[in-house]
């Protein structure tokens, strides 16, 4: 059992999502390779599905955490202390040539999946977004506001009527918060 799936990160997601993804996974790849849950304080919800699932279907999982971490849900897993997990599952996981894949939870405000997904980039270890559809994972997959973007339109509404004073309430804050992060004018 030369290849390790790698489940990180800490995004939410939801479980039917985690676990129609792994499963067409193990369904076109078997099960011979064994489920690495590499994090440093606690494991997010989406790693706990990806074990469960795994666990259900006979597939060994190996967590990779510092002594100190809380290991909710993961009582099944084999355990490799290390200091810095992502160093210890790169070391782990070699290569894409033994046919070792990453599935994260891939936001680019976690700084540890950030550095996770550049240290197997780097070991040509391929990643994949396990919230949007296992897409490939490359610098610069997040999306970034545009410098030109559009005005904000102005929202009218005629009716004076609760519903439509709390639509126009809501519209507003949502454009401000557009504002705010630059998406929009």
């Amino acid at each position: 059992m030369g290849s390790f799936l790698i489940v990180a990160g800490n995004k939410e997601t939801t479980r039917v999502n985690v676990e129609a993804l792994l499963e067409d996974y193990f369904r076109g790849n078997g099960k011979d390779f064994r489920l690495v849950l590499p994090f440093y304080d606690r494991p997010s919800q989406g790693q706990i599905w990806a074990h469960q699932l795994a666990h259900d279907l006979g597939i060994p999982s190996l967590v990779v955490a510092p002594e100190n971490a809380l290991l909710i849900g993961l009582n099944t897993s084999d355990l490799h202390h290390s200091s810095d997990p992502i160093q210890a599952t790169v070391e782990l996981a070699g290569t894409a040539e033994n046919g070792s894949v990453a599935f994260l939870l891939w936001t680019e405000e976690d700084s540890n999946t950030v550095a996770l997904q550049t240290a197997l980039k780097t070991a040509s270890v391929p990643c994949y977004d396990l919230c949007l559809g296992l897409v490939e994972i490359s610098a610069g997959n997040a999306i970034t506001p545009s410098l030109n973007a559009p005005e904000a339109p102005k929202v009218v509404i005629e009716e004076d009527d609760l519903a439509s004073r709390i639509a126009v309430k809501v519209a507003d804050i949502v454009l401000a918060q557009l504002r705010d992060s630059g998406v929009i004018k």
